[in-house]
């Protein structure tokens, strides 16, 4: 969040928090607390980086949370009780902001170095070096390559 200048910002304070809430919402504290939560201010930082080119659906989604929240009565959308907003992000207004949340949360939560290490992976790219996987089963494949062509040659 360092890199980030306030201007720079697409969303404001209300916005950002709320954004928080619906991240929490997607990847929930960990009960064991051996993973870092999802609002931690690297993590949100990444997320709000990320969720600036997922504007438009983002900011669609925040406008009918804020109708909600002037038609329900209460105060300002931070007002929304988590079960209602758990609610409202499950019906179809939300949904282009909902898939655009989960995109963007679960690419800077991943990607995060504290993340990876509770997880039991080097922080690092998965390449040049690469990560050891264990040799599979291949034979499940041989339906699959047994299979007639369903393309046409060209």
């Amino acid at each position: 969040m360092a890199d980030l200048i306030t201007s720079d910002q697409p969303f404001n304070d209300l916005d950002r928090q709320l954004l928080a809430r619906v991240a929490e919402l997607i990847i929930g504290q960990d009960p064991a607390d051996k993973m870092p939560p999802v609002t931690g201010e690297q993590i949100m930082g990444e997320i709000l980086q990320i969720a600036a080119g997922f504007e438009r659906p983002i900011r669609k989604g925040l406008q009918s949370l804020r109708s909600h929240a002037d038609n329900e009565g209460l105060g300002s959308i931070a007002d929304i009780p988590s079960q209602a907003l758990q609610n409202l992000m499950e019906t179809s207004q939300m949904r282009s902001m909902l898939r655009a949340m989960m995109q963007v949360v679960a690419q800077a939560y991943y990607q995060n170095s504290a993340v990876l290490e509770a997880l039991g992976f080097e922080p690092r790219p998965p390449f040049p070096k690469g990560h050891e996987l264990e040799e599979g089963d291949w034979s499940l494949l041989d339906e699959v390559r047994q299979r007639q062509p369903f393309y046409r040659k060209t």
